[in-house]
């Protein structure tokens, strides 16, 4: 039995794991984890342990950790410590070999992967069904097998030997098959002068046009008008406050030191001396001075010099400069085809000076308004726009001699010849090959190769034949598979049955196929036409789950062993309904009872609880992996608590505030808003066909008062306004603008809890 993981490091999430609390597994082992927290991953670490086969965790070594690392795992069984370390070995200490596993992995393996089955699902189900006492009966077959096997190399050798002959792409076996031509050389000879031909106009044709340079535009008047920027739009009454107040005081640059003061104000009170600042209205003018105008005002200056610093930055530069050594790459190719009027040519070296220069200058402007956005900044004469204005002459007549030159280009792809390259060039392959095919080399060559596969041919045929008597030994082992798995499929009550289970051959080893039966039509395992039906798409996914879970459960009713097994079920109701949630629950109690351990894992708490609730206590330890900063973790989880309903989560929350006493104030709050949501739980259960799911309190409360003495909630209206009254107090929480000011105090709650208590209690 499997007591306890005790270290888990760099598989999957579980980068460090160190289980927290108590975390020992018991007869019936019960793990809760959200999606992506590492279920998949431990399933995969005891399948690993029970088949020593550690491909299963070396490959989801985690995110991130370099190979250098190693990966460890110790888990405590009742046979000792079990431990696998990369760095030391390639295998685990000790296996532990009686672990059957119902998980994604199985599913895939030996059941079918996403739509289809295929033939390693196949050959894997077949092992799965017949066990070890049909595996010797299966050795004949593997022995013919294996000499296929071993002639494959030599054929794949020669293969590769022909492979080599081959010019071009060509087909092995059409290679092979290609009729003598004594005349080949004299038109290979004639096909390839017309591909010399063709050679200069194909190149023309891939070639590229020249790209145009496009600089970006300085808009110096707007900058002016964005540097000139003042605050003179601020509302009038703001503006005579403010300024009344600064001449006033005569406080030395003033202005920015009651916008300091404004920025700092925090929770309605004074930064300085921490009086309330609510009956102050000059502060309102203050804000309305600087609050809007004056952040408006930063934020058009701050955009303006970000737009700049975009359109400016290296990154376009560097750009510019690539399509400019592009350029010049391409005029060493087209100046043997274009008449050019000059030298397409652009001083790379006054481009970055010029770009760097606009660049800096415009930064330093913009920078020096954001330090001071009150103040009107002059642009003065820049030299570097002297300087950007020359190049952008020099990029324009640069693009013009680019733009003829790109005309010229068009017209001369226009007169080149449409030729079928494609086709000349298959040709000559072809020629070329026939007589590479019947030269000495080749046709010894050729001779050797299907030599080879005539031997092949002679083994298969012999093998076909020893396979009948395998499937007659075999049939029978299938049939009482197929009728259990078939039981199953109608105690979950599915529609379909597995029908004509047996084994097969397919590839040259053992195998297993099967058909689904449905309404007495039969429908293919691997088919991909979608216009007719097939696996694919006519049974959904929780009916090829239940497929998968049912050969599993047949797996498990056949194993005469079982009482010495640990089963594992990882997340085994996915995609399915009630009812078959139901079968399995029933099912993984029935297997608890026949098994040494039966561990679950899944991301449905409430189906853990109904599989819980079939279990004595003090067999079944219930766990959960938890996500700590960059690694998950195993830590004891209270399955109850955890699946409780919102009602009883807020009473208990009130419950133990009543119990346990004074809270910090954030605790507090947390209890108040638990009030009302406590007091609608309470109504809910008390009068369901009153109160509706898409109903609140407060529509109740109308309800109630509303009543009249025939209804049943005429009863409730003694209680109403006491109810209202409390609602009232915990909507105050409730409200986002007002959960982390509204004043709290543990007598005021000890009150209104009480008082909820009374109503919920009467």
């Amino acid at each position: 039995m499997l007591k306890k993981i005790i270290s888990i490091k760099n598989i999957g999430n579980f980068v460090d794991l160190r289980p927290h609390g108590q975390v020992e597994f018991s007869k019936m082992a019960l793990i809760y984890g959200e999606n992506g927290k590492g279920k998949t991953t431990l399933s995969a670490i005891l399948r690993s342990l029970g088949t020593n086969k550690t491909e299963y965790i070396l490959g989801r070594r985690s995110l991130g950790v370099p190979d250098t690392e190693s990966i460890v795992v110790s888990i405590l069984t009742d046979d000792g410590t079990v431990k696998f370390n990369s760095s030391k070995s390639s295998e685990w200490d000790k296996s532990v070999k009686n672990i059957e596993i119902f998980d994604s992995i199985f599913v895939n393996e030996n059941v079918f992967s996403g739509d289809y089955v295929d033939l390693e699902h196949q050959r894997k189900l077949y092992l799965f069904v017949v066990g070890e006492e049909s595996v010797e009966r299966a050795k004949k077959i593997d022995e013919l097998t294996q000499k296929i096997n071993d002639l494959n190399p030599q054929i794949r050798v020669q293969e590769s030997d022909v492979k080599n002959l081959i010019k071009g792409g060509m087909d092995l076996t059409v290679f092979v098959d290609l009729p003598d031509d004594p005349n080949a050389q004299s038109k290979l000879d004639k096909k390839e002068k017309e591909l010399r031909d063709y050679s200069e106009s194909a190149e023309i044709k891939k070639r590229s046009s020249f790209n145009l340079i496009t600089l970006p535009q300085i808009e110096i008047e707007i900058i002016k008008a964005k540097l000139s920027q003042t605050l003179e739009t601020v509302s009038t009454t703001a503006e005579k406050r403010t300024l009344e107040h600064l001449q006033k005081h005569a406080i030395p640059d003033g202005e920015n030191w009651i916008r300091q003061g404004v920025e700092h104000i925090c929770d309605e009170t004074c930064p300085f001396c921490g009086q309330s600042l609510h009956s102050i209205d000059v502060i309102g003018a203050f804000r309305d001075y600087f609050n809007q105008t004056y952040i408006l005002l930063k934020k058009d200056i701050g955009e303006a010099k970000a737009k700049y610093d975009s359109v400016l930055s290296e990154a376009m530069l560097r750009n510019t400069q690539k399509d400019i050594f592009t350029n010049n790459t391409s005029f060493e190719f087209w100046k043997d085809f274009l008449q050019f009027g000059k030298t397409p040519e652009i001083d790379t070296d006054f481009l970055q000076r010029a770009w760097d220069n606009i660049k800096n200058e415009l930064a330093n402007y913009f920078d020096k308004k954001l330090q001071a956005p009150l103040e009107s900044i002059e642009l003065g004469e820049l030299q570097s726009l002297k300087q950007y204005e020359e190049l952008l002459a020099m990029v324009n007549g640069y693009n013009f001699v680019l733009n003829e030159a790109n005309k010229q280009i068009t017209e001369l792809k226009k007169k080149v010849a449409q030729t079928d390259e494609q086709v000349l060039k298959a040709e000559i392959v072809k020629l070329q090959n026939q007589i590479i095919r019947y030269s000495a080399t080749g046709k010894s060559e050729c001779d050797k190769y299907q030599a080879l596969l005539k031997e092949k041919e002679k083994l298969e045929k012999e093998k076909k034949s020893e396979r009948k008597i395998l499937e007659t030994e075999t049939n029978l082992t299938f049939s009482k598979y197929q009728s259990r798995i078939n039981y199953h499929l109608e105690q979950i009550g599915v529609s379909f049955r597995i029908h004509e289970t047996k084994p097969n051959f397919k590839g040259g080893k053992a195998s297993s196929s099967f058909s689904i039966g449905i309404n007495g039509n039969y429908i293919e395992l691997g088919g991909q036409d979608i216009d007719k039906p097939v696996f694919k798409n006519t049974l959904s996914d929780g009916d090829k789950n239940t497929l998968a879970f049912a050969l599993f459960l047949a797996k498990l009713d056949h194993d005469t062993k079982l009482h010495e097994k640990i089963v594992v079920f990882d997340d085994p109701v996915n995609s399915l309904d009630r009812y078959r949630k139901n079968y399995t629950i029933e099912q993984i109690e029935s297997v608890s009872k026949a098994t040494k351990q039966v561990i679950v894992l899944s991301h449905d708490p409430y189906f853990l609880r109904e599989l819980w609730g079939k279990f004595e206590r003090s067999n079944a330890a219930t766990l959960c992996i938890k996500r700590t900063g960059n690694s998950s973790h195993i830590e004891a989880w209270n399955i109850e608590k955890e699946t409780d309903t919102d009602y009883i989560v807020n009473y208990r929350e009130l419950y133990e505030y009543m119990e346990n006493g004074d809270l910090e104030s954030e605790q507090m709050r947390s209890v108040a808003r638990c009030i009302r949501p406590a007091l609608e739980g309470y109504f809910r259960m008390k009068y369901p066909l009153d109160f509706s799911a898409k109903e609140w309190l407060n529509d109740f409360i109308r309800k109630v008062r509303a009543s009249t003495s025939d209804s049943r909630l005429f009863a409730m209206k003694g209680i109403i306004d006491e109810t209202e009254k409390i609602s009232e107090y915990s909507s105050k929480y409730h409200h986002k603008q007002n959960h982390n000011t509204e004043p709290i105090d543990d007598v005021t709650l000890r009150s209104y809890v009480n008082r909820t208590f009374k109503i919920i209690h009467q």
